[in-house]
């Protein structure tokens, strides 16, 4: 049966009683008390060191760490692996790492002067992000949350009633509703970048007070906020290090909106988001767009959506899976790195594409998939 993923809806969010339920506080808090984990906090991945190998392919069982508070003069440990490491840093962390360690493009490594142990050209490649952008909009009346927020007696009240007994607006999602659309198929000038005709293009999320990371909420008004997020971009940006220090920040290029679908989608979801709330239904509460959310013509709808677009932090894909003959890639199907030993990536870093949905289910799906292949239950 195929199911419709388009329209609006409830978020279903992962919170019980208040309280966010994380992976941490489910999976890690299921598995602290067993005899084989150890968890070590307060500690910072230096790189991975090649180990001797049977074969000619370069094996990289042993992890060097130091303390994660400090950015130079720490002591280092090593730890070795029986069988394999497993790579979870993440879509900047990850390919950080592997770079750090010689695993990379020649081109991103020679002049840092790291030997090049595994020349994996994609390393870093292929960065996706779901771009957001906040669209405000005033309304009437006080029923927003943005007294409660710009009063600083008010918030900490609020904080008080959910130590005591999470209760109050904060044990809630400051989302609760979604809603998923797709562009007209005749401004699709590309190979649809969706998985199908019931699959979105772009996101909308409803906040009922101002929502801008770049702009802080102004002294006086009531705000709705509909965040737009485009679910399937087509622009990629890279991660590159930036020197042989592990506590050096890496050079992380978005490369957000550099193609002509991506600005078209944004463009278009800002006029859906505009058309739903000039309906009737929101006569009595929506006064308007704020500000250049007010802009008609395509030209300054776009200027607005490059402006005002930013991160909803899902980076994804800078250590793409391909199929186990392919030499483009950077891990295979079973997780394992291309031209080691002894090396998993398990992480969003994986996924060649991003999906179309917050990645939260599917990096657990992922990681539940990655496990079962680890342990040998599933055959490939």
């Amino acid at each position: 049966m195929i199911q419709q993923a388009l329209g609006t809806g409830w978020v279903q969010s992962t919170m019980s009683k208040g309280v966010r339920q994380s992976s941490s506080n489910t999976y890690l808090a299921n598995a602290n008390t067993r005899p084989n984990l150890t968890v070590v906090i307060n500690a910072m991945v230096v790189k991975l060191l090649s180990t001797a190998s049977p074969s000619k392919v370069p094996a990289f069982r042993s992890v060097v760490f130091t303390d994660g508070r400090s950015t130079s003069g720490t002591p280092t440990f090593t730890v070795q692996a029986t069988k394999e490491v497993i790579l979870s840093a993440g879509s900047i962390g990850t390919p950080q790492i592997l770079q750090l360690s010689g695993i990379g493009n020649s081109a991103d490594l020679t002049p840092l002067n790291i030997p090049v142990l595994v020349n994996s050209p994609m390393v870093g490649r292929n960065l996706i992000d779901h771009p957001l952008l906040p669209n405000i909009f005033s309304v009437k009346g006080n029923d927003s949350y943005d007294d409660t927020l710009r009063d600083p007696v008010q918030f900490q009240n609020a904080i008080n009633q959910w130590a005591a007994n999470k209760t109050g607006f904060i044990s809630n999602n400051l989302i609760n509703h979604y809603g998923f659309a797709r562009v007209n198929s005749s401004l699709i000038t590309i190979p649809d970048p969706s998985s199908g005709p019931n699959s979105p293009h772009f996101e909308m999320l409803f906040v009922n007070f101002w929502l801008d990371f770049a702009v802080s909420v102004p002294s006086t008004g009531n705000f709705l906020t509909i965040v737009s997020s485009l679910l399937t971009p087509t622009s990629r940006g890279t991660v590159k290090i930036r020197s042989t220090n592990p506590f050096d920040a890496p050079s992380i290029d978005p490369h957000m909106l550099t193609t002509d679908f991506d600005v078209t989608a944004m463009r278009e979801s800002v006029k859906a988001i505009k058309r739903f709330a000039a309906a009737p239904a929101w006569s009595d509460y929506v006064i308007g767009p704020f500000g250049n959310l007010s802009a008609t013509a395509d030209a300054d709808i776009d200027a607005y959506v490059r402006q005002r677009t930013t991160t909803i932090f899902h980076p994804t894909g800078t250590a793409s899976m391909t199929s186990k003959n392919s030499t483009n890639g950077v891990v295979n199907p079973d997780f394992t790195v291309k031209g080691t030993s002894g090396l998993r990536i398990v992480d969003l870093s994986v996924l060649p594409f991003i999906p179309a949905s917050h990645p939260q289910g599917p990096v657990y799906l992922l990681a539940e998939r990655a496990a079962d292949i680890i342990k040998g239950i599933v055959s490939l």
